[in-house]
């Protein structure tokens, strides 16, 4: 809590009226001691707000009341600072502050009392475009917050010997002449009575003749006390003001984006607290550190220090492909498999038996020549997002053609071709080829090994226009293809 070191200034403000003749008597009726150190200089909330008060060190802190029948005969006389016989609406207390945002108040009672427990009292935040009751300028003017309070709240705050802590829901931006009124409103119901505690009279001491409490009589017009009690005091009025905090987040993802169904952990940086949104796909919106699994690609934004500042994040989701299996017929002793799905084209595939990868199978076709149980593997090649096949049961039980032991072929198709040629290899050997593409002079130019005959192979190679030989070897046997390049 810091001592307002503009005093001097403030009673300047309401100057105007200092001079007024003194229309109300009062008397001290608690003496509650010297000012604690606690309320002139030390901050009593976290970093980047203060508290403040209207104190001097040298002050003593009172309790003001009017006597039975100050107002008329037979009246309950009241409290200078609070509920009274006069029937004053509203005490405040001018305040000229730093910050940018007032965030509540600490108010100090030496009286309450409550009726009941829903009994309110108001707590409010005014401009200082007002009026006063003698037409001068300065009053509190334009409501800039409010926030109630039970009456109940304070009672149970001086009996515990405890400040009321009041926190207003959305922080108040303060005027841009840094001026402004802190302070109540009540209403009257028997039973509920309130007093704050204030400075003693003034007559010397480092804050002599100085006052900042006003106050709003019955019909609704603004007084200093010094002019309505002949008294140069504050009201232990304490507001919390803070400075918005520069603050740069940083947010790092574990991965650059993720296949739908994977999640991504986002960890953000730079600041002492963080609220998470949209929440959708998130696994908690506070803490440094989330968890997002998002179903489509969604930008979120992180906020810290309370609003100070944020920072944006989009969560890439790529698709997945699909992926079945066909089975066609046993036929030569072989049974086909094709995948089908989307999409067909920036695609790479692996075929298994069981849960073992099969060796050169990287076609969307496969040839099985075992019974047994086979999948495919899809992967999108740009983004890594795969997915495998539900299994398929293939059975091979039928008989090679007659004297087709014997037999070994291989053709290639399309021929002539444009871009690639497929090669088809017909053979009963599960043994894998090796495949040589050779221009017309007879030079290799690729040579593939372990190909997999069950399978069509392509060939897909930079070719110039020409005729070329591929030569296809399994074993013993060999075949050599003519082809064209268009």
């Amino acid at each position: 809590m810091k001592r307002l070191s503009m005093l001097i200034v403030l009673v300047a403000l309401l100057g105007i009226n200092v001079f007024a003749q003194t229309t109300r008597s009062s008397q001290i009726s608690k003496i509650l001691g010297p000012a604690k150190p606690s309320l002139l200089g030390t901050a009593q909330r976290p970093t980047d707000c203060d508290t403040f008060a209207n104190l001097c060190e040298d002050d003593t802190l009172v309790i003001y009341s009017l006597s039975p029948g100050s107002c008329a005969p037979g009246d309950k006389g009241g409290y200078v600072t609070g509920h009274n016989c006069y029937g004053d609406k509203s005490k405040a207390d001018i305040f000229l502050l730093p910050g940018e945002t007032i965030k509540g108040l600490l108010l100090y009672f030496g009286v309450a009392k409550a009726a009941n427990t829903t009994d309110k009292f108001t707590v409010r935040i005014w401009d200082n475009n007002g009026l006063f009751g003698d037409g001068s300028p300065g009053a509190p003017g334009t409501v800039l917050a409010s926030k109630q309070v039970t009456y109940n709240q304070a009672k149970a705050d001086v009996l515990a010997e405890e400040l009321t802590y009041v926190e207003f829901t959305t922080p108040v931006a303060i005027p841009a002449d840094s001026i402004f009124y802190a302070g109540i409103d009540y209403t009257y119901k028997a039973g509920d009575t309130l007093a704050l505690v204030v400075t003693q009279q003034r007559d010397n001491g480092l804050c002599e003749g100085i006052n900042t409490s006003v106050e709003r009589y019955s019909d609704n017009t603004w007084h200093t006390f010094t002019e309505s009690w002949g008294l140069n005091v504050s009201q232990l009025i304490l507001p919390i003001t803070c400075r918005n905090v520069s603050c740069i987040i940083t947010v790092t993802p574990s991965a650059p984006s993720i296949c739908k169904g994977k999640s991504v952990t986002l960890t953000a940086s730079g600041s002492s607290g963080y609220m998470w949104a949209p929440a959708a796909g998130l696994n908690t919106t506070t803490g440094a550190t989330v968890i997002a699994k998002p179903t489509s690609t969604t930008t979120y934004t992180v906020t810290g220090d309370g609003g100070a500042c944020s920072q944006t994040v989009t969560v890439t989701v790529n698709s997945t492909p699909t992926a079945t299996v066909t089975a066609s017929p046993c036929q030569n002793g072989k049974v086909l498999l094709t995948r089908n799905g989307t999409p067909t084209t920036g695609v790479k595939y692996q075929w298994y038996k069981g849960t073992t990868p099969i060796a050169g199978a990287t076609n969307a076709t496969y040839q099985a020549t075992t019974t047994g149980s086979y999948k495919v593997k899809v992967t999108i090649i740009a983004t890594g997002c795969n997915k495998t096949s539900p299994p398929v049961n293939v059975t091979v039980n039928c008989k090679m053609a007659e004297g087709a032991g014997m037999q070994f072929n291989a053709d290639a198709y399309p021929n002539p071709f444009s871009h690639s040629v497929t090669l088809n290899i017909s053979t009963i050997s599960t043994e894998l080829a090796n495949v040589k593409l050779m221009d017309f002079s007879g030079r290799v130019v690729r040579e593939f090994k372990n190909v997999d005959p069950s399978a069509p192979f392509e060939i897909n190679e930079d070719l110039a226009p020409g005729v070329y030989f591929v030569k296809v070897n399994q074993g013993t046997n060999e075949k050599m293809i003519k082809v064209v390049k268009d």
